[in-house]
């Protein structure tokens, strides 16, 4: 059953508060430039069937994990979206969000940036003007995210 605008309302208040949007850069020794980035979009909850609407609306992967270091805490699953799928959940919460809109804003850009602008034969040979772009948005999501005072 599709979500009702009520539904996507009340996942993207959950998501400001539980989720998370980054932009990774990731080392791979095979490539140019000797890394990627990648779009991630995740939310954890101690609760699976909380979660399961939105990963039968949109897709996504399970993990689960449990602390190692504080003994009584409940186990978390985690459900994360990459690539075209980040996408398309930021896009249906993206009206909606108010913490962290402009973080979605931004992955939004990544992943445009990511799929539109690479090279002849699908090689991921971007424009200078593109890399620079990205570098940029990478570090302000690495401040957005940052924990702490800043």
């Amino acid at each position: 059953m599709p979500f009702t605008r009520n539904d996507v309302r009340y996942y993207a208040g959950f998501f400001d508060g539980e989720g998370s949007i980054s932009l990774i850069r990731r080392n791979v020794p095979t490539t140019r430039r000797g890394y990627r980035y990648f779009v991630q979009v995740s939310i954890g909850q101690v609760s699976k069937e909380i979660l399961e609407p939105l990963r039968v609306q949109f897709g996504g992967s399970w993990s689960y994990r449990e602390s190692r270091t504080l003994p009584n805490a409940k186990p978390v699953w985690n459900l994360r979206w990459w690539g075209l799928r980040s996408t398309t959940i930021l896009k249906a919460l993206l009206p909606y969000l108010r913490l962290k809109k402009h973080r979605a804003e931004l992955a939004i850009e990544a992943r445009q940036i990511l799929s539109s602008h690479r090279g002849g034969r699908g090689h991921r040979r971007y424009e200078e003007r593109y890399l620079l772009r990205l570098e940029e948005i990478y570090m302000e999501m690495k401040y957005l995210n940052k924990k702490g005072r800043r």
